[in-house]
């Protein structure tokens, strides 16, 4: 279903590293509608990619469903984590462990 763009919950993050790996773009678009959201970051840790996505996915809660990483995302436990923190939030359960991160 998520590789027929058929619903607007599916979204795709993406990691783009800046010339001389002097920061990166964190980069997740909506698949069917290609509406974009995107920030700089200082490093590509996984906390750091972790938290601005969820920063920058907070507003738009309700219409995310899943989350795929591009190979630029080298961990899965940042998809993992951003995936854990979207679904608590949606359910209104406010404590989140993030162990992927630690």
């Amino acid at each position: 279903m998520v590789d027929e763009k058929s619903r607007i919950v599916d979204w795709e993050i993406a990691l783009v590293i800046g010339k001389g790996h002097s920061g990166a773009l964190v980069t997740i678009v909506e698949r069917k509608t290609s509406f974009t959201v995107s920030t700089r970051v200082n490093d590509k840790s996984a906390e750091t990619v972790t938290a601005a996505a969820i920063a920058l996915l907070t507003p738009y809660i309700s219409s995310v469903l899943t989350i795929t990483a591009d190979n630029g995302i080298n961990s899965v436990g940042v998809v993992i984590s951003i995936t854990s923190v979207v679904y608590k939030q949606r359910l209104n359960i406010t404590e989140t462990t993030n162990k992927f991160c630690q």
